[in-house]
């Protein structure tokens, strides 16, 4: 990470630099001896308070960059630990660090623990990054500086460090860096200086930074003898009201990493040139050479809070297995219950599943790997794409898996069954929803732009714009196969509108926007929507529409909770028991509402409104509704056993569960 002050403190810090006493020693070879002095009398807090206070932090900082800077080799071997919390739920990791390093470009970055194990080597002529633990590695040649790893700006290339060791353990940034010292002043607002304290057994001078709008806090512990760190941390925190706090402690969501370096050497002889030899990588390791790998992917264009995306890449460093438990809240006891969990070894990013052969289900996670499920929850395959994925779906015969890119303007389709890639589509604007059609196994795609038409040779064959800033499409029941085919299409613009499956506008259902979930019935005699929407103070309600789009019935659903939005609406057929004053025939299969809100809440109405159960999906899982957008990913109702009852198949940030009827 790199530190730094706003323009002011810097100017202040500069023109109190020259009266303050440090001393400086020529630096010996193979050993920085640099000695900072702070006079006793030195003002703790604040640097923009006294004179002294930002004297002293300014020499500090610049004993700190001289160390790197002028050092040959540098060897630490110490502890890379890194925690994460949300409310009572944390969990942490505790990994060893050792960084070799020979001016001028030669470094090796090695993390080792029980969740995170990284590798970076430049070896002088080619970088390697390997997962070990994942089995995967990427190599690539070596740039003409290492600072081309560490700079947001530079004359040259820049390049990313896929595996985050470099910046993360901070140590070995300063000995790359092209000008170390206005490393550690990037993104600064404000120094705080702390005082001594012991790390290791070095007596070392603390000094807090607050990055730029207080998103995190960046302590630095300075050894006072030779200017190298001996502990560093990166710290966010927030309260349940989403406003930064200053301490781990007081944060409900909170993560931190810390490096400690317990053993420091600039001998010639703790960094052998053999440190830096790439041994045989084994023959099943995957080859990401080609790729993007970055761990941070899927969070670079998002929209979401720096908080969040540290907090994500925290959890997932220190991810354990998700305990998950299903409860029941109202109304028929027990009315659904777990049929089946599957844990996902990485945060989940898109779900596919096909609007009519439902047999397979698979889930694309961040790294860009397809975990395919079968309907018992075993996971049959896996296998791997090129792209990262926002939204995906299968085609109707289940050969073709499609996905949104990153970007949210191309299309891609791959082999369902091993992931090779078979083509690909850009098209206007930014791309919501994808719907596969029964007539040629065509796909539709909605968006910004309108509604397009694609072959399932990816060849554009239709699009239109009557209808824009669609958000989604559905099948509608009560359309006939082939080329009679409809769908629903649901728009922030244009209301609801059906369209054939050519692509043909047919007729307006309404003009009034409809962003909620939204289904149709099944039934044949006449079209209706149930629908989830919001109210203005956050509440949820479920709605029955008619087909002239007046509301039959409205009942609420949910209370206003922090960060909770719905998920889906959906119907199933059931086998239910009787649930208080809703007669359900003991043993029947009926039609049932279902709604589903991203805090994991699932609840079960009459087609006529009436309540019949209510329950909960709860997880310890610190991703689960770690902030706005984040909770349950999808939620279909499907028939898993072909028993006639239909299941529902939730998926979680790192989670699959699927639920009975408990008959």
């Amino acid at each position: 990470m790199k530190f730094a002050a706003s323009i002011g403190c810097l100017i202040f810090l500069a023109m109190v630099c020259s009266p303050f006493a440090a001393h400086s020693a020529p630096p010996r070879k193979g050993a920085p001896a640099t000695i900072v002095v702070v006079p006793d009398d030195t003002p703790l807090g604040d640097a923009a308070n006294d004179t002294r206070t930002s004297a002293a932090v300014m020499a500090i900082l610049q004993a700190c960059a001289d160390a790197y800077t002028s050092t040959p080799v540098f060897y630490s071997e110490g502890r890379y630990i890194i925690s994460q919390k949300m409310g009572e739920n944390s969990v942490s990791d505790s990994a060893r660090l050792t960084i070799h390093f020979r001016r001028p470009d030669l470094l090796r970055v090695e993390i080792s623990g029980k969740y995170s194990e990284t590798l970076f080597l430049a070896d002088g002529t080619t970088v390697t990054m390997s997962w070990p633990k994942e089995k995967r590695f990427k190599q690539i040649p070596q740039p003409d500086n290492l600072a081309a790893f560490v700079e947001e700006e530079r004359a040259g290339m820049m390049l990313d460090d896929d595996t985050k060791s470099v910046i993360r353990s901070t140590a070995p940034a300063l000995l790359v860096s092209e000008d170390t010292l206005a490393w550690i002043h990037g993104n600064v607002d404000q120094y705080i200086f702390e005082g001594s304290e012991v790390v290791s057994g070095a007596d070392t001078w603390r000094i807090k930074f607050v990055q730029s709008g207080g998103s995190s806090i960046v302590t630095l512990w300075v050894d006072q003898k030779t200017g190298f760190l001996r502990k560093n941390s990166t710290m966010m925190a927030v309260d349940e009201s989403d406003d930064y706090v200053d301490t781990y402690a007081d944060g409900y969501k909170a993560a931190i990493v810390i490096s400690i370096f317990d053993r420091i050497s600039t001998r010639l002889s703790t960094v052998p040139k053999s440190r830096f030899r790439q041994g045989r990588i084994p023959g099943n390791w995957e080859d990401q050479s080609d790729e993007d790998v970055s761990e941070d992917e899927a969070e670079s264009s998002d929209g979401t809070s720096v908080f969040t995306k540290f907090f994500r890449a925290a959890a997932e460093e220190t991810a354990t297995t998700p305990t998950v438990t299903f409860e029941s809240e109202s109304g028929t006891n027990g009315a659904l219950r777990l049929l089946w969990q599957r844990d996902m070894p990485q945060r989940a990013s898109a779900v596919a599943m096909g609007e009519t052969d439902r047999s397979e289900l698979h889930i694309i996670t961040q790294n860009k790997r397809v975990n395919v499920l079968a309907p018992g929850g075993r996971q049959v395959r896996q296998y791997r794409i090129a792209q990262p994925a926002t939204k995906a779906t299968l085609s109707q015969n289940g050969k073709l898996l499609f996905t949104i890119s990153k970007n949210k303007q191309t299309i891609y389709a791959w082999d369902s069954n091993d992931g090779t890639f078979v083509w690909e589509k850009t098209l206007r604007g930014t791309l919501d929803t994808l719907l596969p059609l029964r007539t040629n196994n065509a796909l539709m795609v909605g968006g910004s732009k309108g509604i397009f038409l694609l072959s399932s040779e990816g060849d554009l064959s239709f699009s239109s714009r009557r209808v824009t800033e669609v958000t989604r499409l559905i099948l509608d029941p009560t359309g006939n196969a082939g080329d009679l085919e409809k769908i629903i299409v649901t728009s922030d613009d244009d209301g609801i509108t059906l369209f054939s499956a050519g692509g043909h506008w047919l007729e307006e259902i309404t003009a009034t926007a409809f962003p909620a979930p939204i289904c149709s019935t099944n039934e044949k005699n006449g079209r209706s929507f149930f629908a989830l929407n919001e109210g203005e103070a956050g509440d949820v309600a479920l709605q029955r529409i008619d087909s002239k789009v007046r509301p039959e019935w409205t009942v609420g659903v949910a209370a206003p909770a922090k960060y909770l939005s719905p998920t889906a609406v959906m119907t199933a057929n059931l086998r239910l028991a009787e649930s208080g004053s809703v007669s359900v025939d003991q043993g029947g299969i009926h039609e049932f509402v279902i709604t589903q809100m991203n805090d994991g809440r699932i609840s079960i109405f009459t087609p006529e409104g009436k309540p019949v159960w209510r329950g909960r999906i709860k997880t310890n899982d610190p991703l689960f509704m770690a902030s706005p957008g984040d909770g349950v990913l999808a939620s279909y109702a499907t028939d898993l056993n072909d028993d006639g009852s239909d299941e529902i198949v939730v998926v979680l940030p790192r989670s699959v569960v699927a639920l009975t009827a408990n008959d």
